[in-house]
């Protein structure tokens, strides 16, 4: 689940490019699901109130230097032990407090943050969860690229039109998640990630419905957009659309 070596050198070779100074990393999350959410993180951020009501928001300042995944957790709850589980996101580790990576079929929402420049991603290649879109405030891209910082995501509701062989129910039935294809079966075929592989058809199916999102292991289509000069970096789970 962590980036590619290439994330890493693209964000230094960005630094230098761009001159950039320190700034605050200012992330806003909003929760625009009908139902709470949990925010996690593969890589502590240093924040414990991760709960989220519907229709609400947090403000975060994030750690100059961060690299790590994001992602929401739904359906959560603690036992008669205080064990605290989810069901779907969950960290496993018992604790509110993620310290592990999570469970899947999951929606990651990956970030690279080095001082003022954020490289960001959507990830679908461990599945899908919640619907969410990442969307810079302002500001205007680095690593050779140029114009505005543009929004990622998937918006759609995968849930709903995840195929039967793919699907993540609950303990009630219902389809909570989607499997990604690489996860569910395995390579070499359903792991599109050596050159000249090709997509199988549950992955082009998720990628037309959601195409600024990295879908398979070898996706790399669009490239992951590094900005910088924003006022802040929107974070929207179930985006209205």
């Amino acid at each position: 689940m962590a980036f590619k070596t290439s994330l890493i050198v693209l964000l230094q070779v960005s630094l230098l490019a761009a001159g950039v100074i320190s700034e605050d990393v200012v992330f806003v999350f909003q929760n625009q699901c009908p139902y709470p959410i949990w925010l996690s993180s593969g890589v502590a951020t240093g924040y414990t109130n991760l709960k989220m009501k519907s229709d609400t928001s947090k403000t975060y300042t994030m750690p100059y230097t961060w690299n790590g995944s994001i992602w929401a957790r739904t359906n959560c709850s603690y036992d008669k032990t205080l064990n605290f589980s989810c069901e779907t996101g969950d960290c496993r580790s018992g604790s509110i407090i993620c310290d592990s990576l999570p469970a899947i079929p999951v929606t990651l929402l990956n970030f690279a943050i080095n001082q003022s420049v954020v490289h960001y991603e959507l990830s679908l290649r461990h599945g899908f969860n919640v619907a969410a879109k990442i969307q810079p405030d302002g500001g205007y891209l680095v690593d050779g690229s140029f114009g505005d910082c543009p929004a990622v995501g998937c918006v759609a509701d995968l849930n709903h039109v995840c195929p039967p062989v793919l699907s993540f129910s609950n303990k009630n039935g219902a389809n909570v998640g989607c499997y990604s294809p690489c996860d569910k079966f395995g390579p070499p075929k359903y792991c599109c990630n050596v050159p000249g592989c090709h997509p199988d058809p549950y992955s082009t199916m998720f990628k037309h419905l959601c195409p600024s999102a990295h879908v398979y292991p070898g996706d790399d289509r669009p490239p992951i957009y590094g900005c910088t000069g924003f006022k802040a970096i929107n974070v929207i789970f179930c985006p209205i659309v």
